[in-house]
């Protein structure tokens, strides 16, 4: 499994990579991951490798409007670091092993569905949710989850608001 710092540390490899390349020219992965290798990241090659979500994410930001992407990474990057400072803090009596991080994961990515707004991939993002949670062994009500993220692509309410009305009903203790 990644964690926040092999995600942080692959976008910060993507950015060095990319760099010097024709942002024109759609770039692969087999030609990253041999950049890893020289650059004595080999063993992060292989665990992209052997991690089909990272490697889809990878061929995406590849492949596409490579500023663009960059820049919505920066603030992702921000926003998670922020995210893990807070997780950081002593966690309330009650609350599942591993909620804080999936319960801030889960603001950010109702952020980014608020952000996309209708153009939003909903099922992309439901399938986010239910990795996080279920990797973090929390149970959960599949109608709530999808529930929130509605209302996230819909701008029903503020991402912080959903998720703190929607929370409870969608963890089951």
């Amino acid at each position: 499994m990644f964690g926040i710092e092999q995600y942080t540390a692959i976008v910060g490899l993507l950015s060095a990579f990319t760099a010097g390349r024709d942002a024109s020219k759609a770039l692969k992965l087999a030609e990253f991951t041999a950049w890893l290798t020289e650059h004595s990241h080999a063993n992060l090659a292989t665990a992209i490798e052997q991690n089909a979500g990272v490697t889809i994410f990878i061929k995406a930001y590849l492949n596409r409007e490579l500023p663009q992407i960059q820049a919505k990474l920066d603030a992702l990057t921000s926003m998670i670091e922020v995210l893990v400072e807070r997780s950081d803090d002593q966690t309330p009596v009650g609350v599942l092993p591993g909620e804080r991080y999936a319960k801030n994961v889960t603001l950010l990515l109702l952020g980014r569905a608020m952000e996309y707004g209708p153009s939003a991939n909903a099922d992309f993002i439901i399938n986010e949710l239910k990795q996080i949670l279920e990797q973090a062994s929390i149970s959960y009500r599949r109608e709530i989850l999808s529930t929130m993220v509605e209302q996230a692509i819909f701008r029903k309410n503020t991402a912080s608001t959903i998720l703190e009305t929607f929370w409870s009903e969608l963890i089951e203790r």
